[in-house]
């Protein structure tokens, strides 16, 4: 058996090596990790839970609007919006049942009420196209248009008409 030695720049690369691996961080504890992981799942139970806290606040909000409690339905899907993406169907529903109590709450600043009636069935019409699901855009512009012919109640009654007969269209 012939042992042969390593040459000078051999020796230098793995000398070069372990200097690298030296300044390398240590990977972390298996306890961090398993914190790390700890966080993870509570972060998705706590998700879940707000999922379900606007669930039920959406129901809720049901249940008042039925009772015609406008005030009340629309802090709950306000309250059901919370965690709820913009630009979902989940939030375009909550949306859409929140423009339904605004347009009919008496009471209140019926100019600001109708305003963001308006603003509720816009984000509805971001989420409901004609393409994706034209029965939904329909009923979302028919509701705008409900909005607007409110909004000719109050002030610009013709403008607001106007508005209100192209969202109908």
């Amino acid at each position: 058996i012939i042992i042969q030695q390593p040459s000078p720049e051999l020796e230098e690369r793995v000398r070069r090596l372990e200097e690298v691996v030296k300044q390398l961080s240590p990977p972390p504890p298996k306890e961090e990790i398993e914190k790390q992981m700890d966080a993870l799942a509570l972060r998705r139970q706590l998700a879940a839970r707000d999922l379900q806290n606007s669930r039920l606040h959406l129901e809720l909000g049901f249940e008042r609007l039925e009772d015609k409690r406008y005030e009340e339905a629309i802090k709950e899907f306000q309250e059901a919006l919370k965690p709820l993406p913009e630009d979902s169907e989940a939030s375009a529903s909550v949306f859409w049942n929140l423009g339904i109590a605004l347009i009919e709450w008496p009471r209140g600043d019926r100019f600001k009420n109708l305003t963001r009636a308006v603003e509720a069935y816009k984000k509805v019409l971001g989420v409901y196209t004609v393409e994706k699901s034209p029965e939904s855009f329909a009923g979302a512009q028919n509701n705008l248009g409900e909005a607007y012919r409110g909004f000719s109640e109050v002030r610009d009654k013709e403008a607001n008409l106007g508005i209100a007969i192209t969202a109908y269209n």
